[in-house]
């Protein structure tokens, strides 16, 4: 069992720490656990901890840190991603899968596809909950680093200097690109998805300038969300 405790830290090693309100409930109540059962424990920035329950109580969970384990389970090579944004649904499963494939960052972009009314779904309650997805599927993966989504911004918004200071390589996944081809070099990729309908010919133009290169996926017209798995499962 694993839940996020973004309190958690080094200094609490071989100490007693109370879970969250949330976390103690949905172990005591929920998964019906017991004293004495391991625990694991992350707050989404490094590392996970193993912790012994000691004491449930109807108010609270209280376990002792036993152990602590850097290990974050990320891929080899960062990988950041920028997609289309797209509806609700589509959202959620994006940026759940992107963090069950390590993804370290993830950029919503506008582009001259995306709907308008898709622009509205970044309210803070939606980024709270896109927030919790991300949650659930790092405790579910064994992630222990969590991804930072940003609010939607456009291409030209993105963090283009700081990638290329970065030596990050940025990858377009397009039909007509190349052959599927990922430089064995590369440290850290950013992964360009197109919004439903594709990127225009105009920000085509501008993702060349930026020295993107483009590649292709599947000899199919994959749907983005679909794109999205199959490249970050590559990309690794």
């Amino acid at each position: 069992m694993r839940f996020y405790e973004p309190d958690i830290k080094s200094s609490n090693l071989s100490k007693i720490y109370h879970l969250s309100k949330e976390n103690a409930h949905h172990f005591s109540r929920v998964l019906r656990g017991r004293v004495g059962q391991v625990i694991h424990l992350f707050n989404g920035r490094q590392g996970c901890f193993s912790a012994e329950v000691i004491k449930i109580t109807r108010e609270e969970t209280s376990v002792l840190i036993q152990e602590y384990s850097p290990e974050n389970h990320t891929p080899r090579v960062s990988l950041n991603l920028v997609f289309g944004i797209t509806d609700k649904q589509k959202m959620s499963l994006i940026v759940e899968k992107a963090v069950e494939l390590g993804v370290s960052e993830i950029f919503p972009v506008i582009t001259e596809r995306t709907q308008t009314q898709y622009e509205k779904h970044f309210d803070d309650l939606t980024m709270q909950r896109y927030l919790k997805i991300m949650i659930s599927a790092a405790a579910q993966s064994g992630i222990n680093q969590l991804a930072k989504i940003y609010s939607p911004t456009t291409l030209e918004g993105l963090p283009w200097q700081d990638w290329q200071e970065d030596q990050q390589k940025c990858y377009v996944c397009h039909p007509h690109g190349a052959d599927y081809e990922f430089n064995t070099s590369d440290r850290k990729r950013v992964i360009f998805i197109g919004p439903e309908g594709g990127w225009s010919a105009e920000e085509l133009r501008w993702l060349d300038v930026k020295a993107c290169k483009k590649i292709q996926l599947a000899r199919s017209v994959l749907r983005m969300e679909t794109a999205v798995i199959a490249a970050l499962a590559r990309a690794q």
